[in-house]
């Protein structure tokens, strides 16, 4: 078990062109004060992880996995990171705000195959997976625009296949006061443009305080 002060509990990637393979590890009650309670990738990073297990960490955001995408006012300052997870299982990982296991974040690209998704919680967003893009980079310019523009490409891209996602839950306790009952995508979440794709995914049992209580 780890902790750190930011990002990535046990292991940050935040260059361009370093990346990571983790095959049958096991990530265990890793935490963040931000974002990546076990792992965080970004800024260009690229990571394969095969076999491995995510249980019980925490964080704000992405308590098991971050991926960061990175934006800037000029093209070259536009970085693509990429992460591909293939039989992993995420349980019991608890996020305050966003992605109860994983957070996506700006321009990057997820591919998950052959994974489980149980038991994971998010205070707010995506009780399993959290998907976001803001829309604007920090010149105010529709990034949406842009890259349908200049390259034809979405901000973010996950594809999901083969994974099943059971007992994930994104808001505060059922039987919180009315006012209170918030939360949204039970299973996953995702705000602002971009693509998800499942093929052959079950998911069952999820749940959300407010809205959507799979996806």
């Amino acid at each position: 078990a780890c902790r750190v002060a930011n990002r990535g509990g046990a292991i940050t990637i935040l260059e361009p062109g370093t990346s990571l393979l983790a095959r049958r590890c096991r990530f265990t009650v890793n935490s963040a004060s931000e974002s990546g309670g076990a792992v965080a990738i970004g800024h260009g990073g690229r990571g394969l992880i095969e076999e491995s297990r995510f249980l019980r960490n925490r964080a704000k955001v992405g308590a098991g996995l971050l991926v960061l995408g990175h934006g800037g006012p000029r093209k070259e300052e536009l970085v693509l990171t990429r992460v591909e997870l293939r039989s992993c299982h995420f349980e019991g990982n608890r996020a305050r705000t966003e992605g109860g296991a994983i957070q996506l974040y700006r321009r990057s690209r997820l591919k998950v195959t052959g994974t489980r998704f149980e038991a994971n919680v998010s205070g707010c967003l995506g009780g399993a997976i959290a998907i976001f893009n803001d829309g604007e980079d920090k010149e105010g310019e529709s990034a949406a625009a842009r890259f349908d523009s200049e390259d034809g490409m979405e901000l973010y891209a996950a594809e999901l296949i083969d994974c099943g996602f059971h007992k994930n839950e994104a808001g505060p306790s059922p039987n919180a006061e009315p006012k209170d009952r918030f939360g949204f995508g039970g299973a996953i979440c995702a705000i602002g443009p971009g693509r998800i794709d499942l093929t052959d995914c079950r998911l069952g049992g999820n749940r959300a305080g407010a809205y959507a209580g799979a996806i």
